[in-house]
């Protein structure tokens, strides 16, 4: 087995957004093998291993799910590799592309079905495109963030992911420091 470099809860389990029937996702970077998946439908588990060198890619092109197991606050590390993470930044140009990507397609699609209004998208995906939004936020004003949801966090997420139409959009694009194009709502 590969060098454990990084490794931390990942998903609805770091975000504070889990459900009592949601799986639990692992995040690790390696120093060798190869990026891969593994998910074990028995044990809930879903392992996501990253190689060093992907990982540095996908940190560069601001991939949300590489950001977020970066600035994880319960992430173990290897201190051989400490100073290498904590130097590591995304470009925010690729960063925004990328947020607002996953934000619209959320907005737009589930698998191969098209969203064509408010009303079929998920509770789950109305969360999930807020609490982006909110994290792109806070990597304009800060350079990073907190993917780790405090208690009032979640319930404004709950609570505007419930809401009407208008309010939830009022919440997203505000939120959000980029005008989002797409949304068909």
């Amino acid at each position: 087995m590969a060098d454990i470099l990084l490794e931390t809860i990942h998903g609805s389990r770091l975000y504070g957004l889990a459900r009592p029937d949601s799986d639990t996702d692992t995040y690790r970077v390696v120093l060798g093998g190869q990026t891969r998946q593994h998910v074990s439908p028995v044990h809930g588990t879903d392992v996501l291993t990253v190689t060093l060198p992907d990982f540095l890619t996908y940190v560069a092109q601001g991939s949300h799910q590489a950001l977020e197991a970066l600035w994880s606050p319960i992430k173990t590390v290897d201190s051989r590799y400490a100073p290498l993470f904590a130097g590591l930044h995304p470009d925010l140009a690729n960063a925004t592309s990328r947020y607002v990507g996953a934000i619209i397609n959320m907005g737009t699609q589930h698998g191969k079905t098209r969203i064509t209004g408010y009303s079929q998208i998920t509770m789950k995906y109305r969360r999930h495109m807020l609490r982006l939004a909110s994290n792109l936020r806070d990597l304009f004003c800060t350079g990073g963030f907190n993917p780790v949801c405090d208690a009032s966090t979640v319930t404004w997420l709950d609570e505007t992911a419930a809401s009407d139409r208008d309010t939830f959009v009022h919440a997203l694009t505000t939120t959000c420091p980029v005008t989002l194009e797409g949304l068909p709502f």
